[in-house]
């Protein structure tokens, strides 16, 4: 006898590939009904049989999707109701919000590969995503969490995009951020005087790479806001940017190419090498002791025992660092006290006078973010939030419940 359910999944469950992955395990256990986005997170409505729901119910809460974090469910007959299918709908949400709002991912390996393979049409194509990564605050403008919600709006979903897009096969079906090389966000590369230099994307990174290894210093516009860069082997580099940014001694973050070459010149401990690689891939502390590379630690963290490190977490970093192969410092593109900024414009007005070369793009960040950082305490390995930025804001989470 065929019952109808009501399922709510709360938590960091919106922009994750929730609804995607409801819509295949419904059609796996062969009911039928809609799934939906609303105030309180996901909200489904489902017919069948009674022990074919609490499978689906059962396996959600066992193995959700792969940035998804559940805190809350429930599940609950209703009054029974004949669907012809199931079907992901557009969200309905007239009350006020009470879910956890989805913060940044880092580019997941999938999206890497795309990135660098060349015969891929996303290859060096700089805001490569899926339903599990990419920006999700920093593009929202308002929730729940669709397409029209954020300001990739500005951007239309060519033909291949949309079929990505509707195929419950793809891991982009449903991804809101989903653009490509023909449909999505043009980058370029411009001086100090907003003067654009002709390159095409495949040229722009190794241009780049070139102008900072001759000393320049770089304001890259990233997915959450600019980054100012420069040589960390260079010492004068460094000390022009301390000196441009008005930011005499407070240490610098340093962008490694690769985890290879941080764990040949530094020690990682296993807490920090899962904190550096994870979704939220925040700046790691790490002791500066037995360093063996040629970063100056003088000029970046002067008297200091810890790095803050981190590795490239963006389509636009991974790009960058392929192509140079070396530590680069990369500190908030900011005048220091000032807010991060985002835009193209104020980034011109107000950083003109730091950076020697700017990379843009027109994808409006709604939502800027600096890096977060973090570090472990050395006896107990607790690790601790010194900033709780991209990747880990806006949402704060205390103990998960155990839901299984």
């Amino acid at each position: 006898m065929s019952k109808t359910f009501e399922i709510i999944f709360s938590g960091q469950v919106q922009g994750v590939g929730f609804r995607p992955y409801v819509y295949n395990l419904a059609h796996k256990y062969g009911l039928s009904g809609f799934v939906s986005n609303n105030e309180n997170g996901v909200i489904i409505h489902v017919s069948g049989a009674s022990d074919a729901i609490q499978n689906l119910y059962k396996q959600v809460l066992s193995d959700p999707p792969q940035v998804a974090r559940i805190t809350g469910s429930s599940c609950a007959e209703i009054p029974f109701r004949s669907f012809e299918k199931f079907e992901i709908i557009p969200s309905n949400t007239t009350n006020k919000l009470n879910l956890l709002l989805t913060p940044d991912f880092a580019i997941c390996s999938e999206c890497k590969e795309e990135l660098m393979n060349p015969v891929n049409r996303r290859y060096q194509y700089p805001f490569t995503t899926c339903v599990n990564c990419g920006p999700r605050w920093s593009v929202t403008k308002t929730f729940p969490f669709e397409r029209e919600n954020t300001s990739l709006s500005d951007y239309a979903m060519c033909t291949q995009c949309n079929s990505e897009y509707a195929d419950p096969e793809d891991r982009r079906f449903h991804s809101q951020t989903n653009t490509c090389t023909s449909c999505g966000i043009p980058i370029f590369l411009t001086d100090r005087k907003n003067q654009v230099i002709p390159l095409s994307r495949e040229e722009l990174f190794p241009y780049l790479s070139s102008v900072i290894k001759k000393g320049n210093i770089v304001a890259i516009k990233n997915t959450s806001g600019y980054l100012l860069c420069c040589d960390a082997a260079n010492e004068a580099a460094i000390r022009r940017l301390r000196q441009r940014k008005h930011r005499p001694s407070k240490p610098f973050a340093i962008l490694y190419p690769s985890l290879k070459l941080l764990e040949q010149e530094l020690f990682v401990s296993e807490d920090e090498r899962k904190e550096l690689t994870g979704v939220q891939s925040p700046i790691v502390l790490i002791s500066s002791k037995n360093l063996t590379g040629k970063l100056c630690l003088e000029q970046i963290a002067s008297g200091l025992s810890y790095l803050g490190l981190m590795l490239p977490y963006s389509g636009i970093l991974h790009l960058l660092a392929d192509h140079l192969q070396i530590p680069v410092v990369a500190t908030s593109g900011n005048i220091h006290g000032s807010p991060v900024i985002s835009d193209n414009r104020t980034a011109l007005e107000q950083l003109a006078g730091v950076a020697d070369y700017f990379v843009q793009h027109h994808l409006n960040i709604v939502n800027p973010q600096d890096d977060s950082v973090v570090k472990f305490s050395p006896k107990y390995r607790q690790k601790i939030y010194l900033r709780r930025s991209r990747g880990f804001a806006p949402s704060y989470f205390g103990p998960v419940a155990d839901l299984r």
